[in-house]
């Protein structure tokens, strides 16, 4: 998108959040409901870790820009271990105090053993635009962005069956 190769696009908030940079975020799409959170296994006493962890905290997750920004905002500067795949078993084999991961169900961490402590960011599919091709046809987005809102808000249904379909896929 960045690269001019398209005008739109849809992506997660996870991704813009992780770089979001050079695109413009048009529109919350009501598809794909999930949250991106703070995991920790079942015994953790949440405030506790934190209080004597501080900095020391160890957190895996595959979003370290997105997790490094919730942790200073808490003004924390915890050690932020990137990882792909099965994050949660960074804190299942100890390489981790906790996991920053995208959560829907909460399933697959309670079958680990672990526990949603704090939500980060709810976590959407957004429609995205090149920032250079939005100057040129800003009326003709803005004019789609209408036609796409009124059409989702005439049908509320159209979110859920797709994710509907999404669940099914599974």
């Amino acid at each position: 998108m960045r690269e001019g190769v398209a005008q739109l696009g849809v992506t997660g908030k996870d991704v813009l959040l992780e770089d979001g940079t050079g695109v413009l975020e048009l529109l919350d799409l009501p598809v794909g409901r999930w949250r991106m959170s703070v995991a920790a296994p079942e015994a953790t006493d949440w405030p506790r870790l934190l209080a004597e962890r501080g900095d020391g905290l160890r957190v895996a997750t595959s979003y370290p820009a997105a997790t490094a920004a919730f942790f200073a905002d808490r003004g924390l500067n915890p050690q932020v271990l990137r990882l792909r795949g099965a994050v949660e078993l960074a804190a299942v084999v100890g390489l981790a105090d906790c996991i920053v991961d995208l959560v829907d169900s909460g399933r697959t961490l309670r079958n680990h053993g672990l526990r949603e402590v704090e939500v980060v960011h709810p976590i959407s599919l957004r429609l995205i635009g090149n920032v250079a091709a939005y100057r040129w046809q800003a009326a003709g987005v803005r004019e789609l962005c209408t036609r796409l809102s009124r059409s989702l808000a005439a049908d509320p249904g159209a979110g859920q069956q797709a994710e509907e379909g999404r669940e099914q896929s599974r």
